[in-house]
């Protein structure tokens, strides 16, 4: 493996961006180990190298990212069923801290969606933690993800430094592969149902009842919220779940993220409906 040093160098090539299908034991241990490296405090969530074995030999996806023959990154996913309808199921994308911000991310999600496609597939779904802003930047207004479904602690207690001390809630995010344009809202302005206000949040459901779309604004750093206000920060989860749960059951969904807030609409109202 390079150094921190080189690794911060190729980071910046970005056009060196190489993505790989990854098969066979070998490679499968260099994904495990690069597993370690992003995710060192939480080893309990790392995928063994003979899980992965099974994945992308039969019908899972497994793919690399290389710079200058590094890998710096992977995303991992499996063939999945749902309603009777087969989908393909995101599990894990990691990519290592120095090459964060430089479309390595990017490039693994829609060459994953290339090859989803190729399988006949024509949906992807994952889960995200609802607070975590740049997530909710890169699924909704980067791929054009939606969402109508929140799931209160999803996992349960999670002992690594990025999720705990907070339940954890996420938004389980519904990717349309063969929606070659992406669902715009309606022109209406759309109203606050959370805001920040002196930090703190202030939630405001009762305007669900217009139909109008609607905005949930959250925290613009998490991490740096849970490290210096961590009462704060259990407060925006709960505001967020009331919102988005109570917009969810008055039939919106989530179909971007932009100026911080999320972007809700009746499903009935997107003019390129799924």
């Amino acid at each position: 493996m390079s150094s921190q040093a080189e690794i911060h160098d190729i980071a910046h090539d970005v056009d060196g961006i190489e993505i790989e299908d990854v098969h066979g034991i070998a490679k499968a241990r260099e994904v495990e180990k690069l597993q370690m490296e992003i995710w060192s405090a939480n080893a309990g969530w790392i995928v063994p190298s003979h899980a992965l074995l099974i994945v992308s030999d039969y019908g899972g996806i497994l793919l690399g990212a290389r710079i200058d023959g590094v890998l710096v990154g992977f995303v991992l996913g499996f063939l999945a069923r749902a309603d009777g309808k087969l989908f393909h199921a995101s599990h894990m994308l990691g990519v290592l801290p120095a090459c964060q911000h430089h479309g390595v991310g990017s490039a693994l999600k829609w060459r994953q969606r290339d090859v989803a496609r190729a399988q006949g597939l024509d949906l992807m779904r994952w889960t995200f933690d609802p607070l975590e802003a740049r997530n909710a930047y890169f699924n909704f207004h980067k791929l054009g993800a939606v969402c109508r479904s929140y799931q209160p602690d999803y996992y349960g207690p999670m002992p690594d430094a990025l999720n705990r001390d907070l339940p954890s809630d996420r938004l389980l995010v519904e990717w349309h592969l063969t929606d070659d344009e992406r669902a715009q809202p309606d022109s209406v302005a759309p109203h606050p149902i959370v805001r920040g206000r002196d930090a703190s949040p202030e939630v405001q459901i009762d305007g669900l009842e217009s139909g109008d779309p609607v905005t949930i604004e959250i925290p613009p750093n998490l991490q740096a919220l849970k490290r210096e206000a961590p009462d704060l920060a259990l407060s925006w989860r709960l505001a967020v779940r009331q919102a988005f749960s109570a917009a969810f059951e008055a039939g919106y969904q989530a179909c971007d993220f932009r100026d911080g807030a999320y972007v809700l609409v009746p499903t009935s109202e997107l003019s390129h409906a799924h």
